[in-house]
């Protein structure tokens, strides 16, 4: 072997440090230090590659070198030896980090892409108008659906907006009704908003993303008895999973409250086991439901059986204040302490244990959600202004620049996506602003994982 060849050598291990190419330098080595004429099996009485540098080469190998040559071969073994030793070790190592990733809570891959820009877009000239109130948003198809309430004297008026970039919206074709709009949610084409006025309840129903409603089922009773001196029952959010609509809450008996329909029109109430007083349901990372409140969880595959509540393993002193769609992201809140920057949390077992991710930015995190697109955390910043945080990749974070976070008094709950547009808005009517951030485009070999999604309801907004 030549200078020229040994150069070669040394320059394709800083370029290639796979175990199996380290092992062909170390054969390779050891057969240019091998006499001429001498076997290649190593004994145990034939010293090892690095002592036979140190000791120096044998006569035959030199014998082998044109005079004058033996320094300067033995140097550059010496160097490709050394380089072997520190390429094998850092496969080792990287290995072992490798391991140690996989069984430390993980967030799943989201597709590829970075936030390249943040824009805040009036209420006003986007087309919601002053007062208004924002508590759930929806995508569906090419189109977002924001559902809330706008002001009509001493009263309320149920609202639904409809957009199909994110800077514009329309108003829709509603059922006559006073009160507000609490929940939407989307299958395919279709959606499902409910609501509830002065005394009764509704359920409204479109079929062309959200242009036109109709009414499927109106009444004090459609998800139970009232309960009015407990404010119950109260519909916090809803899901289609599995061929049914699944609503969910705070029932009228003072537990949590689950709620089935096929149609939207016929609610039948689904029993837990009374452990809570309230629940929330995301769908897990296996594609069935996974219900929690405070540190209680419940599962089940068809949301009609469920399993009896179990208890979360927080952080000591935390509950899980939200879930991520998937059950392996949340936010955890101290248990007597508010107003404290909330931790990240991370599970790796489907929700069973959680894990504090300690290189989550300081903020006051109320909802953490995954769009198909992006993660994203809301809620407001230690300084009591908007905030928001978008990552792709789930470990990396863009948070809004905070020249446009606008005044004191604003949380942001509420999140969507469009194309590569993440819509974020607060549900405060003070907020003068809502947040686009705009996603680089997809990179065209990425594999990604697929992501169940929900929209996000606001939770503060509960109809009564």
């Amino acid at each position: 072997m030549d200078d020229t060849a040994l150069t070669d050598l040394l320059t394709r291990a800083t370029e290639d440090p796979r175990p199996e190419f380290t092992q062909s330098m170390i054969d390779l080595l050891h057969r240019e230090l091998t006499p001429a004429g001498t076997a290649r099996t190593r004994t145990s009485s034939t010293p090892s590659l690095p002592q036979r540098l140190i000791n120096g080469s044998s006569n035959a190998d030199h014998r082998r070198l044109k005079p004058g040559a033996t320094r300067r071969r033995v140097a550059w073994l010496a160097c490709a030896t050394i380089l072997v030793i520190v390429v094998a070790f850092t496969a080792v190592f990287a290995s072992a980090r490798s391991d140690d990733r996989s069984a430390s809570p993980r967030l799943l891959t989201a597709p590829r892409g970075s936030v390249v820009s943040w824009t805040a877009v009036s209420t006003v000239t986007a087309g919601l108008g002053t007062g208004a109130t924002f508590n759930a948003i929806a995508s569906v198809g090419d189109a977002v659906v924001l559902v809330g309430a706008t002001p009509n004297g001493s009263t309320s008026r149920p609202a639904i907006w409809r957009s199909t970039n994110g800077t514009s919206w329309t108003s829709a074709t509603l059922p006559t009704s006073t009160g507000t709009v609490a929940t939407v949610a989307s299958h395919g084409d279709e959606l499902v908003a409910i609501g509830k006025g002065d005394t009764d309840w509704f359920v409204w129903r479109s079929v062309d993303r959200g242009t036109t409603w109709n009414a499927t089922a109106q009444g004090p009773d459609v998800f139970g008895t009232p309960a009015p001196q407990m404010g119950r029952p109260s519909v916090d959010g809803v899901l289609w999973h599995n061929g049914r609509w699944v609503a969910y809450g705070a029932g009228s008996d003072g537990y949590e409250g689950v709620w089935v329909s096929e149609s939207a029109a016929q609610w039948s109430q689904v029993q837990l086991d009374g452990s809570a007083g309230s629940a929330k349901i995301v769908p897990d990372n296996e594609g069935n439901l996974y219900a929690f409140w405070s540190t209680t969880v419940w599962r089940s595959t068809d949301a009609l059986h469920w399993t009896l509540g179990v208890q979360a393993e927080t952080p000591t002193g935390l509950f899980l204040r939200d879930v991520a769609p998937g059950a392996t992201v949340a936010v955890g809140q101290q248990v007597d302490r508010h107003g404290q920057p909330t931790p990240l949390l991370r599970s790796n077992d489907n929700g069973a244990q959680w894990q504090i991710d300690q290189s989550f930015p300081d903020t006051q995190v109320q909802t953490i959600t995954r769009t198909s697109d992006a993660w994203v955390a809301t809620g407001t910043s230690n300084d009591q202004r908007p905030d928001a945080l978008v990552s792709t990749d789930g470990q990396n974070w863009t948070r809004l620049p905070d020249t446009q976070r606008g005044t004191q008094g604003g949380v942001l709950n509420l999140v969507a996506q469009l194309a590569r547009r993440t819509i974020i808005l607060g549900a405060a009517p003070g907020l003068d602003r809502y947040y686009i951030a705009t996603l680089a485009p997809r990179a065209k070999a990425s594999v990604t994982t697929p992501a169940p999604t929900q929209p996000t309801t606001n939770e503060n907004a509960r109809p009564r």
